[in-house]
């Protein structure tokens, strides 16, 4: 009888354990691999709604405000900014869009789409078309670790901090402009290639993850986040100071294969 009592015992203590793995709303009630080995892995985004607001001063300017919504499905962009009442949504086409997290505590993002805009000023007679065509490439590296018992509606490794360190976005641009009178159109194309480069410090470009699904194959996370950029430019005749803030929240749902 005592030997069936321990047995049931050590049931109940491995099923408790068991149990306190789950986190999330989403969580599986049962599972035996450990929190970090079920982040760790390569993710793809299904879903991403995104919302920001920003700001900035620079010497000699009075400033600037704005706000944006993004939203990413496996195949479509499409983004639309606000500024000084003044609203453009720009959409494209998605190829790539994953995530990589190391158990070490490491992580990767690459975040690749092609953007069309085409822009008619014809008239007259004068034929004036500009079509804009820009592949987005963004590449982002960064840390992560699970956050502890923060707040008192949170658990203990439910939630985890996602700082970026380094970020690269490069966009090659090709411009194709019809331009002529009564159908004879030349057609002129210029081409250009931008790179954005920033490198921070860990934790000061920092967003919080609060993992409410976290299954095999599936995670999803509620994100919020806010960042600052200090630049100088320094000219033999002046130097000039900007700071940029920006806050965001988002939702993400991300699969493996």
């Amino acid at each position: 009888m005592k030997k069936l009592t321990k047995a049931v015992l050590a049931i109940l203590v491995v099923a408790s354990s068991i149990t306190a793995c789950k986190k999330g709303e989403g969580d599986p009630s049962i599972s035996l691999r450990s929190r970090a080995s079920r982040v760790a892995g390569e993710w793809t985004v299904d879903t991403q709604d995104m919302k920001s607001d920003y700001s900035g001063t620079s010497t000699g300017s009075s400033g600037y405000t704005g706000s944006s919504t993004e939203k990413i499905t496996p195949t479509t962009y499409s983004m639309t900014n606000t500024s000084g009442g003044v609203s453009v949504t720009t959409t494209g086409i998605v190829s790539s869009h994953k995530y990589t997290f190391e158990k070490e505590g490491t992580w990767t993002h690459e975040f690749n789409y092609t953007t069309e805009k085409t822009q008619d000023d014809s008239q007259s007679g004068f034929t004036d078309i500009t079509k804009t065509t820009e592949v987005h490439t963004i590449t982002e590296s960064g840390v992560w670790n699970f956050l502890g018992k923060v707040q008192a509606d949170t658990k203990n490794k439910e939630e985890m901090s996602v700082s970026t360190t380094d970020m690269k976005h490069v966009t090659v641009s090709t411009i194709l402009n019809t331009f002529g009178f009564g159908g004879n159109n030349t057609v002129t194309t210029y081409s250009s290639t931008t790179t954005d480069i920033n490198t921070d410090e860990p934790n000061s470009n920092v967003g919080v993850w609060k993992i409410t699904t976290l299954k095999n194959k599936e995670m999803i996370v509620e994100a919020v986040g806010k960042s600052t950029f200090n630049s100088t430019t320094t000219s033999a005749a002046s130097s000039s100071n900007s700071t940029s803030n920006s806050s965001f929240s988002a939702d993400i749902t991300f699969s493996q294969e």
